[in-house]
C-alpha cells in the first residue's frame, strides 16, 4: 500500500513507476498482489468522512485523493486490519508460501507421508519433509490435520515459536485468534503442545487449549469433538466466544474487512451457530442478541458499533 500511496500522491517520479512496473512483471503472484492493492486503494478513495456525523461513508463518485485523504484512507485500512484482518494485508506472506487459499476457499492437501491437511480460508502454509522431519509451518489462518501414523517420527506443526507434535492424530490449529493467540483442538488421539514460556502439555481427544502471544499455555478446556473442524462444512459454533473471536472467524470468509468500533464491544460474549458461507447475514443475526449495530459500507467494509 505504501507503493500505491506514493504512485497516487502526485509526486511519484518516472523511476518510481518503472520500479513498480518491474516488480509487477517479475511474477504472476506479484501482479496479483498489485491488482489487489490497487483495488483496495480504489475502494478507499470512494470513502469520505461525513462532516455532520463524523461517520465514514461511501462516496457517490470516484475522486482523486489529497495527501490528507490518503492519511484518512490509511487509517481506514489500518482499522480494518485491526478489526477483522484484511486478506490483502497478508498478500506478501502468501507470495512465498507452498500452499495458499483465498477468501471463502479451502484446500485439501495430501502430504508426502500420507498425512492430510485441510487448509482454511485466507490461510497459508509451508511444508518440510526430510528423513529426520515431517510437518508444516502454518503461516496464516487455520488448518485441520489428519496425521499418518509413524511411531518413530513425529509430525510437527510450527506456528511461530509454538510447536504441536503428533505421531498419528486428528486436530485443528488456528493462529489468527485475536491478540496473537494460537488455538489447538484435538478430535482424535493425542498431541503435544510446546511453547517457549511454558512446560509442554499433552492434549487429548475432546480438549482445546490456547497459547498466547508471549508463549504461555492457557488452561485446557473441553470441546465437543463435532465442533473441531466444523468450519470445513461452513459452520462456526461460538460457545461463549468473544465478539472479537467471532469476527476473526468470519473474516476469512468475507471479501473485505470487519471493524469493531469500540474496545468494549470486543469482549461481548457470543453463543451462536453461524454460517461462515454467508458472513454478512451471520453478522446481521448477532444484532438480535447483542447491543450492537452492524453497517455494511460499500462492498468491502462492515462496521460494528454500539446501539
Amino acid at each position: 500500500m505504501r507503493w500505491i500511496a506514493r504512485l497516487n500522491s502526485g509526486t511519484a517520479t518516472k523511476a518510481d513507476r518503472q520500479q513498480w512496473d518491474a516488480w509487477r512483471a517479475a511474477s504472476i503472484l506479484h501482479e496479483q498482489a498489485a491488482v489487489e492493492a490497487e483495488s483496495l486503494w480504489a475502494d478507499i478513495s470512494q470513502l469520505h468522512v461525513d462532516s455532520a456525523t463524523g461517520l465514514i461513508r461511501p462516496g457517490s463518485k470516484p475522486r482523486t485523493l489529497s495527501r490528507r485523504a490518503m492519511m484518512t484512507g490509511g487509517v481506514v485500512a489500518a482499522a480494518g486490519i485491526a478489526g477483522g484482518g484484511m486478506w490483502r494485508a497478508g498478500t506478501f506472506t502468501r507470495l512465498f508460501a507452498d500452499h495458499v487459499t483465498s477468501v471463502a476457499a479451502t484446500e485439501m492437501i495430501e502430504l508426502p507421508d500420507g498425512s492430510k491437511v485441510t487448509l482454511g480460508a485466507r490461510s497459508a502454509l509451508d511444508t518440510f519433509f526430510s528423513p529426520r522431519s515431517r510437518g508444516i509451518s502454518l503461516l496464516q489462518g487455520q488448518a485441520f490435520l489428519e496425521v499418518a501414523q509413524a511411531p518413530s517420527l513425529p509430525f510437527e506443526v510450527k506456528v511461530g515459536d509454538v510447536s504441536i507434535r503428533a505421531h498419528g492424530a486428528v486436530f485443528d490449529v488456528a493462529r489468527d485468534i485475536p491478540n496473537g493467540v494460537t488455538e489447538v483442538a484435538v478430535a482424535a488421539d493425542t498431541v503435544k503442545v510446546l511453547a517457549p514460556s511454558a512446560a509442554s502439555i499433552n492434549l487429548h481427544e475432546g480438549e482445546i487449549v490456547a497459547v498466547d502471544g508471549a508463549g504461555h499455555i492457557g488452561p485446557v478446556r473441553h470441546q465437543n469433538v463435532a465442533d473441531t473442524g466444523a468450519w470445513r462444512q461452513g459452520i462456526y459454533r461460538a460457545n461463549a466466544r468473544t465478539l472479537a473471536e467471532v469476527v476473526a472467524a468470519l473474516s476469512p470468509w468475507y471479501g473485505g474487512s470487519i471493524v469493531i468500533a469500540g474496545g468494549d464491544l470486543r469482549a461481548l460474549r457470543v453463543d451462536a451457530v453461524l454460517d461462515l458461507r454467508d458472513p454478512r447475514s451471520s453478522l446481521d443475526a448477532l444484532q438480535g442478541g447483542l447491543p450492537i449495530r452492524v453497517r455494511h459500507l460499500a462492498n468491502f467494509l462492515t462496521v460494528i458499533s454500539s446501539v
